[in-house]
């Protein structure tokens, strides 16, 4: 029988060896990997990258970069029309017609999207434009765009909505008046990310990246934990119903009248409803 003390003196020595080890084991950090999602994030950010895809070819880069924009700013219009996020993993001319706006046929939709984009020059001045996009589909979108430098999006609510505020003034759905009020909205618009918690973002913080990240409001609403519509969404901006656990805009719509009328124009709450990231457009 081994005497106690020999014991204990034995089994400090191979912990002693064991902690050595370890410790002189390089340190492995495990570095997250970010991959660019292949899956439709919502009809309005698969615009964005249609657009992307069409003017790639363009030799002219100003103008390459113009016409993308320009393209871009349509997306908004685009999804009022196109519901479907099997799009374009299924070819739009493969979609119901309850899919498209109940438009029937690729001349029809033509004529409902021409009816409410605010550049109609996009689809009236290239006869390409919309047998291309009838036409459409992933494989055309990663073989094209496969290799580029996938464009950062704004780091910031902040920077994303100087985007969609100059976009909406673009577009005429706000005037240029509104364009500081329309970016004093980013902060209270942070705040109500609250009501799209859900499994997949489980914290304010994450739903904001996926925001951040091109996937509209209305898709994060249909993942919350618990469903939100975009009326609801909009009675919270208005700070007409209140919750221990939701700010509200009440003190903010109240301060100042100019973006209370904000909250108020349905075309722009409907934007911002459908609304995917863009990039900071690049002025240099």
């Amino acid at each position: 029988m081994k005497n106690l003390s020999t014991v204990t003196l034995i089994s400090r020595t191979v912990t002693l060896l064991i902690l050595g080890l370890i410790a002189i084991q390089p340190l492995v950090v495990t570095r997250p990997t970010f991959a660019i999602s292949t899956k439709p994030q919502g009809p309005e950010a698969e615009w964005q990258d249609f657009c992307e895809y069409y003017y790639v070819d363009e030799k002219d880069l100003q103008a390459r970069k113009s016409d993308t924009l320009t393209c871009q700013q349509q997306s908004p219009f685009f999804a009022r029309v196109v519901s479907s996020t099997k799009w374009p993993d299924v070819k739009l001319k493969q979609l119901n017609s309850s899919q498209l706006g109940g438009a029937q046929g690729q001349d029809d939709l033509q004529t409902k999207l021409v009816s409410l984009f605010k550049n109609k020059q996009v689809i009236t001045d290239d006869k390409d434009l919309m047998p291309t996009l009838w036409d459409y589909e992933m494989s055309d979108k990663l073989r094209d765009l496969k290799g580029a430098q996938p464009d950062e999006p704004p780091a910031t609510v902040a920077a994303a909505f100087t985007v969609f505020c100059q976009t909406e003034q673009t577009n005429q759905v706000i005037k240029s008046a509104d364009s500081a009020n329309c970016n004093k909205l980013a902060q209270p618009f942070q705040k109500q990310l609250v009501l799209f918690i859900s499994k997949a973002n489980p914290t304010v913080l994450a739903v904001t990246k996926a925001w951040l990240g091109r996937t509209a409001l209305k898709y994060l609403a249909s993942a919350a934990n618990k469903k939100v519509t975009e009326a609801q969404w909009i009675a919270k901006f208005k700070g007409t119903t209140t919750s221990a656990n939701i700010a509200t805009l009440r003190g903010t719509a109240a301060s100042s009248p100019n973006v209370s009328n904000l909250i108020s124009n349905q075309a722009f709450m409907d934007d911002l409803w459908m609304y995917a990231v863009m990039e900071l457009p690049d002025n240099t």
